[in-house]
């Protein structure tokens, strides 16, 4: 057995999240948000079946990468913000169909205040995945 990387980590869970919601990506009026979203690895995933995507990111040089990546790839419906997944006070509350975190929360001063937009933004019956890690090593 072998430990994986954050990036294999993401990927792992982005599948898993789309295989158990059959279909949900491939309706274009779907609206995702990935805080803690990083340079796009789980958000343009999602893009490329069609759902419209928001990523957000404290590291505006990840948000950039983000938004080149995307646009190398010409998805108008992938676009990244810089922001505070603590505080989304630019996105309206029941937005979002999916909102994703993986590793984004576990790293904020104020996880629980991440946990608590991620609920505000979410539409009622929309889901949440919440990915953390341990920080711990195996010997």
């Amino acid at each position: 057995m072998r430990l994986l990387n954050p990036r294999e980590v993401q990927y792992l869970v982005t599948r898993q999240a789309l295989s158990r919601f059959p279909g949900a990506c491939q309706v274009t009026t779907r609206e995702r948000s990935r805080l803690g979203c990083g340079d796009g690895t789980t958000a343009l995933p999602e893009a490329r079946l069609g759902a419209e995507v928001l990523g957000v990111d404290i590291a505006s040089n990840l948000v950039a990468a983000g938004n080149r990546r995307g646009e190398a790839e010409g998805l108008t419906n992938c676009r990244f913000q810089e922001g505070d997944a603590s505080h989304l006070d630019g996105l309206a509350s029941d937005t979002f169909d999916l909102v994703v975190s993986i590793f984004g929360a576990m790293f904020a001063p104020r996880p629980f205040d991440v946990a608590k937009e991620m609920v505000r933004v979410t539409r009622p019956g929309g889901r949440i995945v919440m990915g953390t890690g341990s920080l711990t090593t195996r010997r």
